[in-house]
């Protein structure tokens, strides 16, 4: 019997030995943050115009890359107005389009119920966002995509 236990110690010690030398596989997890550039200074940022059917609160940078028209009712608490093809914001809307090929190109979370509370994740959809409620919450960490 004594001499089963040492058949079986020797390979364990072996394979425990070559495991420590062997670094970790490298995975790439699902949602991970592309490099937003200019963007990521901006809260709100469109092509064409911006409407707010609700009141809407925000404190980031604001831009239109090509119009001006901005409609509704906008608190902003924070950062600027860039309007116009000439700003910062084509730039952003730019370096925003490269981050949204990024994310299109990375492993998917599965689709979208439109739900106004999705965990972190990279989600898809087929239709317009319209979300049912006035409030979309986004969860997670800062961190999290």
């Amino acid at each position: 019997m004594k001499r089963i236990y040492k058949n079986l110690l020797i390979p364990l010690f072996a394979i425990i030995f070559v495991l420590g030398f062997i670094s970790p596989i490298s995975v790439q997890a699902i949602g991970t943050a592309p490099d937003l550039g200019t963007a990521s200074s901006f809260s709100v940022l469109a092509k064409p115009s911006m409407t707010a059917a609700n009141p809407t609160t925000i404190s980031g940078d604001l831009g239109l890359s090509t119009g001006v028209a901005i409609t509704g009712t906008w608190t902003h608490t924070g950062g600027a107005n860039y309007l116009g093809p000439l700003t910062l914001a084509a730039t952003a809307r730019a370096d925003a389009l490269l981050a949204s090929g990024n994310l299109a190109g990375q492993t998917t979370s599965g689709a979208w119920s439109l739900n106004a509370s999705p965990v972190p994740g990279v989600w898809t959809t087929a239709v317009s966002a319209v979300f049912p409620g006035p409030t979309l919450t986004l969860n997670g960490g800062y961190n999290d995509v």
